[in-house]
């Protein structure tokens, strides 16, 4: 209140869909859910970096008026809400009121990337996440973020990490 963070004027500031602090916000339950010696320590510093984002969301971001990159946010947004579950990405255009080649010629210029590549690409980096933080199984990690079959998750890691689930927790 001092440094004028926080305004009793204005006590809200509007963050909008944004997928760090989404982020973010994952990791601090997680910490807590996990509650690993020294998981204090490590949620005052979460608690930190949303404070920052925050911050500078509410000193330097004005809320983007371009509806490409308020759709692309927004997606940005909803694929890393479901990383437990395929996502349909026709599906997802219709719940953002805009058609699927539009969306994902939208999505693909503002990310470099097609939706379908980037949800892809959060679930592998949760999973990593998870090989690296929990003991759970190489099949629960699979179900948790969202893969068909152990055998497809183990395919499509090692595909794109280069080793395979099991060597990759291993190795970590």
């Amino acid at each position: 209140m001092k440094n004028h963070f926080f305004n009793p004027e204005t006590p809200f500031i509007d963050v909008g869909l944004n997928d760090t602090l989404l982020v973010l916000f994952h990791q601090l339950l997680e910490t807590i859910k996990l509650g690993t010696n020294g998981y204090q320590q490590i949620i005052s510093g979460i608690a930190l970096q949303i404070l920052g984002v925050v911050n500078a969301i509410s000193m330097h971001e004005s809320h983007d008026n371009d509806p490409i990159r308020k759709l692309t946010s927004n997606a940005k947004f909803l694929l890393q809400e479901s990383l437990e579950a395929p996502i349909k990405m026709e599906e997802l255009a219709k719940q953002l009121s805009t058609g699927y080649s539009k969306f994902r010629k939208s999505f693909k210029d503002i990310t470099g990337q097609s939706p379908n590549q980037y949800h892809l690409e959060l679930r592998l980096k949760k999973a990593k996440e998870l090989l690296t933080s929990t003991t759970l199984s190489i099949s629960e990690i699979a179900f948790k973020t969202g893969f068909e079959s152990v055998f497809y998750f183990s395919k499509i890691f090692k595909n794109k990490m280069g080793v395979s689930p099991k060597f990759y927790r291993l190795k970590e």
